[in-house]
């Protein structure tokens, strides 16, 4: 019902704007003109410059999660059962989580229900001075959606992997099949995509990222110069 009204009013508009391609083509056939153009998110390369010169000589063995804990939209869940299931199998991988909301409590629990509490920091809320250094040491980023054919969530990216690739770090996403972030991710070669939402494919996700960044250093600075490109 949302999303009717949403239409209904983006047929009146003279223009409308979109954040990619994908959506752009959903959109247009949605609404039926074609006054439909594509803005991507940006990011501010120069905020996160401390943060690229943090990351080219990190060694912390870390995946780091930013983002709004108000919401289960991240799945952030399903990455910390398949953080127990590479851990189970004898990696030494450890998970930094940065955000607040009224799911941060879930995910404590959950962490100490799966004896991970030693394994993952949760920070809570950071001030956007203190990122670079607290997002820098990461690994890798995190990105999460639900695994649903959903065109607002096959078909967009959120921002904040912008701001991963900034930093240098390499992006772990998983979520629906044919979304706008797995063409992205594998078009500019600075992650691995895992199409579920199922621990287990994403444990096998992070194997391989871990293996990518570990046999590719240039990794690190494909992910800044591709940054580079959605100055905003």
């Amino acid at each position: 019902l949302y999303f009717r009204r949403v239409y209904d009013a983006l047929r009146k508009a003279k223009l409308v704007i979109t954040t990619t391609e994908f959506m752009q083509k959903v959109v247009s056939s949605r609404i039926g003109h074609n006054r439909v153009a594509t803005v991507p998110n940006g990011v501010d390369n120069e905020f996160y410059s401390k943060c690229f010169e943090v990351r080219k000589s990190c060694v912390d063995e870390r995946a780091v999660f930013l983002g709004d804990l108000n919401f289960r939209y991240h799945r952030l869940e399903v990455f910390i059962h398949a953080l127990k299931v590479v851990r189970n199998q004898g990696t030494d991988l450890k998970l930094r989580v940065i955000g607040e909301g009224v799911l941060l409590p879930k995910l404590k629990s959950l962490a100490k229900k799966l004896e991970l509490e030693n394994a993952i920091e949760f920070l809570g809320y950071v001030k956007r001075a203190e990122l670079p250094q607290k997002l820098g040491c990461g690994l890798f980023g995190i990105v999460g959606r639900p695994d649903r054919d959903n065109p607002w969530i096959v078909n967009t990216m959120r921002m904040t992997t912008l701001e991963y690739l900034s930093c240098g770090l390499p992006v772990l996403a998983y979520g629906p099949a044919n979304s706008y972030t797995q063409y992205f991710i594998q078009k500019n070669r600075v992650g691995v995509y895992v199409a579920s939402n199922r621990a287990e494919d994403v444990a096998t996700g992070i194997l391989q990222l871990m293996k990518m960044i570990n046999e590719d250093p240039r990794t690190v600075y494909r992910c800044r110069s591709v940054a580079s490109l959605y100055e905003w």
